[in-house]
């Protein structure tokens, strides 16, 4: 017993030296794939964001509503968690830290902003003032996603620019999904 068990055990300890452990698409092995791993977290976050404005667009139903933005601040959360657990590209922290920003205003917009719309929907059907209100924070809400979008665009940017990449820009059914919402 003894003669078998010790070759088997020198064995299992070479292989276990030669076995390099396997990195799938490790996010700092290069820029693309970092900007690629960053913008996945965020398309998903985008996902659930769309399926949120078509409830609240095309459904009258609160609770249907309501549990959409509850998803969607849960898929924020995990975009959150996901970034945050990113490694800094090659110690460069700035884009890492340009979408944590991002993620945490649409963090804010989705649970306080967009949570007291709903609330105020109610109280905007009594009053022409109320109904005024209610549209303004809509459009300051909407102003300030905008905005945040676009520092993201330009971090994206400089960020490619900085470590010699050329994004190709490319049409999405979820990215003209959400530039009509921005529209309309």
């Amino acid at each position: 017993m003894r003669k078998i068990f010790t070759p088997f055990f020198v064995l299992l300890i070479i292989c276990s030296i030669e076995i390099k452990p396997a990195k799938a698409q490790d996010p700092t092995a290069n820029a693309g794939a970092y900007i690629d791993a960053i913008g996945n977290a965020e398309t998903n976050m985008n996902k659930a964001y769309m399926a949120y404005v078509s409830a609240a667009a095309h459904s009258s139903r609160k609770r249907k509503i309501e549990k959409m933005r509850d998803l969607a601040v849960q898929n924020i959360i995990t975009c959150q968690t996901t970034i945050t657990y990113l490694p800094p590209y090659n110690g460069d922290d700035s884009f890492r830290q340009s979408s944590l920003k991002y993620v945490q205003l649409c963090y804010k917009v989705f649970n306080d902003d967009y949570a007291h719309i709903v609330n105020m929907e109610d109280i905007a059907e009594r009053s022409y003032d109320e109904m005024q209100a209610y549209l303004l924070l809509q459009e300051a809400t909407n102003d300030t996603l905008k905005a945040a979008n676009e520092r993201m665009n330009k971090a994206v940017n400089a960020f490619a620019k900085k470590y010699n990449i050329t994004l190709v820009s490319q049409k999405s059914e979820l990215g003209d999904k959400m530039e009509l919402t921005g529209r309309l």
